[in-house]
């Protein structure tokens, strides 16, 4: 698989999984998602489904090195 492919089918899986989450969090249960957040666009797509959601919420992002 290359790059572009990875980026289409990531595209993908997130319009399919968003509104899922977005339902499961707005009847109050919580959710774990294991994506990758390395890139500035993609916590706040974690952010959009929390926001569609309209819940309180606790977002955890590990931010470490890369050589980790």
């Amino acid at each position: 698989m290359n790059v572009a492919t990875y980026i289409e089918y990531s595209l993908r899986i997130g319009r399919l999984v968003a509104p899922h989450v977005a339902a499961i969090l707005s009847k109050g249960v919580n959710v774990v998602l294991d994506f990758p957040a390395n890139t500035r666009s993609q916590p706040a797509w974690f952010c959009g489904i929390i926001d569609a959601a309209d819940v309180e919420y606790e977002l955890h992002l590990l931010d470490t090195p890369d050589d980790l």
